[in-house]
């Protein structure tokens, strides 16, 4: 057992509608775990010793979309 609670499909409408009205939105994307952590390493974003952390990737990819969409 994971310990967390898992999530009603009631939090997941209301977390849905969070993100609508907010502007946000979920979005997936398949690619290499291999390739993009290579290139978030490269371009900064990611740490070499993160690089084989599905967590960590996430997290530099969030950081890296964001500051691409903010025109930085």
């Amino acid at each position: 057992m994971s310990g967390a609670d898992p999530m009603t499909g009631a939090d997941r409408q209301r977390r849905l509608r969070q993100r609508q009205r907010a502007g946000l939105a979920i979005f997936q994307i398949e690619a290499s775990v291999f390739e993009l952590s290579d290139a978030l390493v490269d371009a900064g974003w990611l740490a070499q010793w993160d690089s084989d952390s599905h967590a960590a990737i996430q997290a530099a990819l969030d950081r890296a979309i964001q500051h691409l969409v903010a025109g930085q």
